[in-house]
């Protein structure tokens, strides 16, 4: 009988457990724009507005009702106009959106080159006196300035773009820091601003009320604009400077353009108090004279910047520069005075034709000055001593000697001057000498000085420098010495730019 096979052994499988119920996860919410704090908002729309530009935040305030808003105040932050469309539509938008002002925080405009060549903008200053506008949102006295416009604009599109860039000035009141650059001398301008100060005063009609109240820095640029006597309208005496400068929080003056005229503002109002802390000239027809009748009229002036670039024929010997500066502005702690070699034209007003008051100032802490506005004659620079000359509380110095060699009496057929000449060799041997009597005098006269920087023609930089800074080193002063070439690259740099 055959063996029986054993029946195979099955292995039983466990029962496959189930998986225990763990806690319901919730699903990923899509991360939303609108729901992101405000400052990683915020931040977002300032990183598109550095990479795309304006094109770009616009595209993006059309998405939703919080970018819109977002992007607005990113919009009108700034504002920069450059063509008359640009300021027509946006005068059209301030008017229909009375809440779009207060975001206005830097208007920049360039109306110096408008010949109504571009975008239409003959015909489309021509109409704008009868465009329909939304005036439902506008205020009482907003209203009266759009009906007064409408009483000035004609069918001369020159006239309108006048009265439209006035109402702008007005609806921009909110404004801290307005740059103009105005090439045109637009007489039916100051017309219209004078009555809408008039029109828009609660008491009595005052043409010196400020026409931008809460401006602290303005930037003016023009050469015709200001070139004009003060006017009587609505029987009372107007000039645009008095109205541009009326606010009480303006602290920062910059001027590019010609001076004369205005500057002499005791024609303006004798009585005029002006409170700039801080005031940059770039400015033809400047001479001592011209600088000192606008400056009596400074008290509080901390910091002056003035470059010359022509003289005019005002040599009023009554005003002396060295009077008014000690006199009228003793809290200047920042002097800077360039008149690119032409000192003896810029101080012929003065009875000295230099300038003496230095020592005077006492608050005085930095000093930028070209060397030849210490003395008459190119000659005297090998008898100039340069510490005589500066107040002893001095921190900072730098001093151009580029154009000692302007004064020399030469003739019209005088050769090309050379490192070689006699002259030049007086010129560097002075200049060496002034450099020592500073480093010399350093310790006891000047404790406080501790940047120096004097730029020369004909000089070794490196080697000067390494010198002079060897004397000084027990001081803690820092000194540098520069070529002539460089330190005119230096004028306009900080003082850390420098790197002294």
């Amino acid at each position: 009988m055959a063996p029986t096979s054993k029946p195979k052994r099955r292995h039983s499988r466990s029962a496959r457990k189930r998986p225990s119920k763990k806690n319901k996860v919730d699903k990923t919410q899509p991360l939303r724009f609108s729901l992101l704090p405000t400052e990683m908002r915020a931040t977002v729309v300032d990183n598109m507005f550095a990479v795309g530009g304006r094109r770009l935040l616009r595209d993006f305030s059309v998405t939703s009702r919080d970018s819109r808003d977002l992007a607005q105040k990113e919009l009108y932050r700034e504002i920069n106009i450059q063509y008359e469309v640009e300021l027509c539509h946006l005068t059209r938008s301030l008017i229909e959106n009375p809440h779009l002002r207060k975001l206005i925080h830097t208007v920049r405009l360039n109306a110096n080159y408008w010949c109504f060549r571009r975008h239409d903008a003959r015909r489309i200053f021509r109409e704008w006196p009868n465009a329909p506008i939304d005036e439902s949102h506008l205020s009482q006295s907003d209203r009266q300035l759009l009906i007064l416009l409408r009483s000035f604009c004609s069918d001369r599109p020159s006239d309108n773009i006048q009265c439209v860039f006035g109402l702008f000035l007005f609806l921009i009141d909110q404004t801290k820091h307005v740059a103009l650059d105005i090439g045109y001398d637009w007489g039916l301008l100051d017309n219209f601003l004078a009555a809408g100060l008039a029109s828009t005063s609660s008491t009595s009609p005052n043409l010196g009320t400020a026409l931008l109240p809460a401006m602290k820095t303005l930037d003016l640029a023009t050469k015709h604009y200001l070139q004009k006597a003060v006017r009587t309208i609505q029987a009372e005496p107007y000039h645009p400077f008095k109205t541009l400068t009326a606010s009480i929080h303006l602290r920062k003056f910059t001027f590019t353009g010609d001076m004369d005229r205005w500057s002499n503002l005791d024609a303006i109002d004798p009585g005029m108090k002006l409170p700039f802390t801080t005031v940059n000239l770039v400015a033809s027809s400047c001479t001592a004279s011209t600088l000192s009748k606008f400056l009596r009229h400074c008290p509080d002036l901390q910091c002056l910047d003035v470059i010359s670039q022509g003289y005019n024929s005002d040599v009023d010997t009554n005003e002396c520069l060295n009077t008014i500066l000690t006199k009228f502005c003793p809290q200047i702690r920042e002097l800077s005075l360039r008149n690119g070699g032409r000192s003896r034209d810029f101080f012929r007003s003065s009875a000295t034709h230099t300038i003496t008051c230095l020592p005077e100032m006492t608050n005085l802490k930095e000093l930028r000055m070209e060397v030849d506005a210490f003395f008459v004659r190119g000659s005297d620079i090998s008898t100039f001593r340069l510490p005589n000359k500066l107040p002893d509380q001095l921190e900072k110095l730098f001093l151009d000697c580029s154009f000692a060699l302007t004064h020399f009496p030469f003739n019209m057929h005088y050769t090309r001057m050379t490192a070689r000449s006699p002259e030049a060799i007086a010129y560097r041997q002075a200049v060496d000498n002034m450099i020592q009597a500073i480093c010399k005098t350093r310790e006891d006269r000047f404790p406080r000085l501790n940047t120096i920087v004097i730029g020369a023609k004909w000089v070794a930089p490196v080697q000067w420098t390494r010198i002079a800074n060897k004397a000084l080193c027990k001081t803690g002063a820092r000194i540098k010495v520069t070529s002539s070439k460089d330190i005119q690259k230096l004028w306009t740099c900080s003082w850390d730019a420098m790197k002294v």
